[in-house]
């Protein structure tokens, strides 16, 4: 048996998942030596980016030299898989 609404129990729900859209789709912050980043949408990528990470302050990065790279997939490696570092 279905369930009758309100146009303003509608109205609240909508509200809500609009706000939670919202909050997910706020841009990322990193984080500093003293303080939390913010989760959110990560900055986009330029030409060029494919093989760099992202950091925790926010900033795409090289690699570092020397350490070890391991690619983390299921199938075959892509620009899609996760990259882990490992420093020397």
């Amino acid at each position: 048996m279905a369930k009758s609404v309100t146009k303003d129990q509608l109205d609240s729900c909508l509200d809500r998942i609009s706000d939670y859209f919202l909050q997910m789709n706020e841009d990322f912050s990193g984080a500093t030596s003293s303080a939390d980043g913010e989760k959110g949408m990560v900055p986009q990528p330029e030409a060029g980016d494919n093989s760099k990470f992202l950091r925790g302050d926010g900033t795409w990065a090289t690699p570092p030299a020397g350490g070890t790279a391991y690619v983390i997939s299921n199938t075959q490696p892509s620009d899609t898989s996760l990259i882990w570092i490992e420093p020397t």
